[in-house]
This record gives C-alpha cells, structure tokens and sequence, in this order.
C-alpha cells in the first residue's frame, strides 16, 4: 500500500471510530507521512478536537487501552494492520493556547513560554490532513498568526544554537576534538533550524533539516551543511579545523535568519 492509499485507509477508519461520539468537533491526521516525509514505518497521527472541557473520551470497550495525560487523552486503535493512536484534546483548550500565544511578546522570553508540544500541536494543525470538521479547521488555521509562531521558534533555535555555539568555542580552544566535533554538529544543526524557522517553516522536528531546506528551495546551504556534517580525517587536528569551519556557516546561517527574523510579524 502506497502513502496515498494508506492515508485514505486511516481516513475511513477514523471515521468509523469516530462516528459514535457526538463530542467530536474536528479530527485531522497528521505526522511525516501526510507532510511527505515519511517512510512505510512511520506513524500517521490523529488529532481530535472535542466540544466542552474535561474527559472527552468515553471509557474504553473491549479491553481498548485508553490513556490520559494533562494535555490529551489518547486511545489506541487497531484498524486492520494499521494502529492509530488518537489523541484528544478540547477545543477550548487549543483557543486558550492560541490567545496566549498572540499575547505572548516576540522576544526570547516569550519563545520559552511556547512548550515544545504546543509547537509541535499548532504545525500539526497547520499542515493536517482534515478528516472531520473541514470548516472548523479551516477557521482554526486562519486564527493563528504563523508568523509570530514562526518568529517565536526561530528566536528558541536561535538560543539553542548560542549554548552549542559557545561549547563548541570552548572545546576548539582547548583542543578537545571529540567535544569540538559534536558540539559544532549541535551548533550548525540548530542554525539550519533557525534560519528554517525564519523562512516560514514550522515543523520543530529536527530530523527533517534536509528535507525542510529542500522544500524551501534551499539547496545550496543543504549542500554546504550535508558536506560541513562529514569527517573523512579523524585526526585531532583536522576535526578542529573542520568544528572551526561549521561554527563559521552556523554563524552566517544564524545571521540570515535574524535579518529575515526581523521582518514585521502578523497575518
């Protein structure tokens, strides 16, 4: 089964769960295969927005598992060979996340008042293959600025990348060549995150850095990074001189972002 003909099968089956449960308002997939980034063993999510507050998911039947965490309740199903784990959360919780995230000010601080989850939750919104609730996602979407969450991801990969920046400074300047090699790695990847962020891109998840960079058009500085990544000679010497090389693109890397970053957000 192709990912085409695998995600119109999650599809009709997350219908048919579905359908038994008034409380549900939308429901989307998502994950790296609706984004074209996966593979035949990547997970397809589900999403599910319920109406009202509190436990939005009836108790299990059957002996299916059922589990709740602060901020979702998740149910796994088996479809087939296909497991689906459907998270739901209320729908006026993610209204509340939203108008925090608009009240939130576009500067280091308020980067690190977004958790990783609501980064990750609001790009699954964004780019989510809708199942229920086509009209409601769609208002959804428009009431996001992804501007601001794009300005405020880059300012949080642009902190992570000073941390690695500095380590790997460090270990160059007392010729650790292990610590220098890795940290310089650390610092180069979050750079591309950075300026990824700044080019509008919201997906947090790092190990799709090429595949972001060529969805973008940036060929030229996957290239440069793909071959910077490389230590043919694992030689002390050489792998300094290399962590002296990838600190230098990481840091015209981080520059481009903040001139980009600088660009007024909203809409």
């Amino acid at each position: 089964m192709d990912g085409k003909d695998r995600l119109l099968a999650v599809e009709d089956a997350t219908r048919r769960h579905l359908a038994a449960r008034p409380a549900v308002a939308a429901a989307f997939l998502a994950g790296s295969v609706v984004e074209g980034y996966g593979n035949p063993t990547s997970d397809i999510d589900v999403l599910v927005l319920a109406d009202g507050e509190g436990d939005t998911v009836p108790a299990p039947e059957g002996g299916r598992p059922v589990f709740r965490f602060e901020d979702c309740t998740v149910e796994i199903v088996h479809a087939g060979d296909e497991r689906l784990d459907i998270e739901t959360r209320p729908l006026p919780e993610f209204r509340r996340i939203v108008s925090r995230l608009h009240a939130l000010p576009v500067d280091q601080e308020g980067a690190y008042e977004v958790s990783a989850f609501t980064f990750q939750f609001l790009h699954q919104l964004r780019v989510g293959r809708p199942v229920v609730g086509h009209e409601l996602i769609a208002e959804l979407r428009a009431a996001v600025d992804w501007g601001r969450v794009g300005e405020l991801l880059r300012i949080r990969r642009q902190s992570d990348y000073g941390g690695h920046a500095e380590d790997a400074a460090g270990a160059i300047r007392a010729e650790d060549a292990g610590t220098a090699l890795l940290t310089s790695r650390l610092a180069l990847g979050t750079a591309m995150d950075c300026l990824i962020a700044a080019l509008g891109h919201t997906n947090p998840k790092e190990k799709w850095r090429y595949r972001k960079l060529a969805d973008l058009g940036r060929h030229d500085v996957a290239s440069r990074c793909l071959a910077l990544e490389c230590d043919p000679d694992p030689d002390p010497r050489a792998l300094l001189r290399s962590a002296r090389r990838r600190l230098v693109a990481a840091q015209e890397l981080v520059a481009e972002a903040g001139r980009l970053g600088r660009q007024p957000v909203g809409g």
